[in-house]
């Protein structure tokens, strides 16, 4: 395993941020003067309803409540119920307050921790990182931030290295985040035009 995966491995959690007014609000829909007789079809509104201006992002709302598409388990579920399911994980160490559990797809960071006999002390998923090549609600991690713009939208923040350098999971990289009320989703990269080379789904 090279120093750069290792250290990846360490380093990659995932976070999701609310997206502002993302399909959260719905149009009532109101039936006026029921005693009418004669119905006129429904036309199309000239002005469809359009999300704010500052959001434009495409997140389904299981992203709002710690969950990512294609994973079955999600930020708040309990590691044991994890470790029956997933079975052992290729790597667990210790990491940023509590264990970390490595898997092929997908690395989730815990609460949890060991016991004096090494024994896993259950604790709950608070973030999950990914690798290069995972699809993440349409984006791809090894796109371009550019690329990750057109897919998931343009309400997003980017950090740069300066701003990242206290960062434990993606520090001195550039960043976008975008967020997702009670999570943040933060695609990471050492350059602020190349591919991106990890991401995060995590608890604010």
């Amino acid at each position: 395993m090279s120093i750069r995966w290792k250290l990846w491995i360490m380093g990659a959690a995932v976070a999701t941020v609310l997206v502002s007014g993302c399909s959260s609000e719905k149009t009532e829909v109101k039936t006026e003067k029921p005693q009418q007789v004669e119905q006129k079809p429904a036309q199309p509104s000239p002005d469809p309803v359009k999300p704010p201006a500052n959001s434009g992002n495409v997140f389904p709302e299981s992203a709002t409540g710690g969950f990512v598409e294609g994973f079955e388990f999600g930020i708040g579920d309990h590691t044991g119920d994890v470790l029956r399911q997933w079975g052992e994980p290729e790597h667990m160490e210790y990491w940023a307050g509590g264990l970390y559990l490595s898997y092929p797809q997908v690395v989730l960071f815990t609460d949890a921790r060991l016991d004096n006999e090494d024994h896993v002390i259950d604790g709950t998923v608070r973030e999950m990182g990914f690798r290069p090549g995972t699809d993440l609600f349409g984006a791809k991690v090894g796109q371009t931030f550019a690329e990750i713009e057109a897919v998931l939208g343009s309400g997003y923040v980017k950090h740069s290295p300066d701003d990242n350098k206290n960062n434990e999971f993606y520090g001195e990289m550039w960043s976008i985040e975008y967020d997702l009320g009670s999570y943040l989703l933060v695609f990471s990269g050492e350059q602020e035009e190349g591919p991106t080379d990890s991401a995060y789904y995590m608890l604010k």
